[in-house]
């Protein structure tokens, strides 16, 4: 195995800012392989607590503000894969948000879309020979970017690099598909509060995306009915307690959902030619991993468990088992922010 080289000594922090918490972690890369310090979370990222902790184990970067590379997950994030049929539109103001609009349900109108270089975050513009290629638009609407980007400061955060989780998550996993030898497609669902993004990953490459309507607050809703529960904060609380028993519920619950991403599926493997053979879920409270087995189940497909220490060895880190223990697989979207994904670097 060759371990990838790191430039110089140093510490870094890598803090995800996700809908339900903070996740925070730091590596040290005195020597090769780079030794992972610690990993923490943070359930539902209590500013008082983040912050003093953030200013104990960071390094100063601006002023009072702590530096780190960053990521974050929204509730109105998306993500869409498509083919562009006459790239030379795009350079025309407003041409992809009116694009986005007209196609795809995405909540408030996009006011402005950004063409970017996919490895260095500037301005690209697409050219002649881009008509007729697959791409992935992924993003948030700016208004949500800006709220993210001061709560970052708020916490006293500087960050080095700001990425949405969701694209970095689905890098990390191709690693993992090459790393565990899966060649058939793989069904990412990743779940937010009100919708839920299927990607199906294929050849190490998003064959195909779809924006499943359905997420946490639905659940949340038809739980609290079927129970008869007057408040649905008691429904949310049990939904993620992890003490509640899902196994009889749980496909009754997820009828509805499992169809949609059935037929997904179905579509894709009628076009592609290709039988989808594993599920994944990303996003979700840890407490929610009963959902994973479900749909699997009942898609009759198996359910991926990444392991965490070994997709952290093929990055050339280390980490002592006990960093990981109780997380359940929640680390993988922050762990994805320490990957190297440029072939000619890794193993991968």
């Amino acid at each position: 195995m060759r371990f990838i080289k790191r430039s110089k000594a140093h510490k870094r922090l890598f803090v995800y800012f996700s809908e339900y918490g903070v996740f925070v972690a730091r590596w040290s890369s005195g020597e090769v392989p780079t030794v992972l310090e610690f990993a923490r979370e943070f359930s539902g990222g209590d500013i008082h607590v983040v912050r003093p902790f953030l200013e104990e184990v960071g390094t100063r970067k601006e002023g009072s503000l702590v530096s780190a590379i960053c990521g974050f997950s929204t509730p109105d994030r998306f993500l869409i894969q498509t083919a562009i049929q006459n790239a030379p539109l795009f350079r025309e103001q407003q041409y992809a948000s009116n694009f986005l609009n007209r196609n795809y349900e995405l909540g408030e109108e996009l006011k402005q879309v950004h063409i970017l270089n996919p490895e260095r975050g500037l301005g690209s513009a697409l050219g002649p020979t881009t008509s007729g290629r697959e791409v992935l638009f992924c993003g948030c609407p700016k208004n949500t970017l800006d709220a993210m980007q001061r709560k970052i400061i708020e916490y006293g955060v500087y960050p080095e690099r700001l990425e949405l989780i969701s694209v970095s998550t689905i890098a990390a996993m191709m690693v993992h598909m090459n790393l565990a030898y899966i060649n058939t497609p793989v069904v990412v669902l990743d779940i937010s509060m009100n919708a839920t993004t299927l990607i199906i990953l294929d050849r190490c490459a998003v064959g195909a995306t779809r924006i499943v309507r359905q997420g946490i607050d639905v659940w949340v809703h038809s739980l609290q009915e079927k129970l008869g529960l007057q408040d649905s904060e008691v429904a949310k609380r049990l939904l993620y307690s992890g003490s509640f028993d899902f196994k009889e519920m749980g496909p009754e619950l997820l009828g509805a959902f499992i169809e949609e991403i059935r037929s997904a599926i179905n579509f894709y493997e009628i076009k592609s030619g290709r039988t989808a053979g594993h599920i994944w879920l990303t996003g979700a409270p840890s407490h929610l991993v009963w959902m994973g087995e479900c749909i699997a189940e009942r898609l009759g497909v198996n359910e991926i468990i990444p392991s965490l220490s070994e997709w952290l060895e093929v990055q050339g880190i280390v980490a002592d088992p006990s960093i990981m223990s109780g997380f359940e697989g929640s680390l993988f979207r922050l762990f994805s922010l320490m990957g190297n994904y440029h072939r000619d670097e890794s193993k991968t």
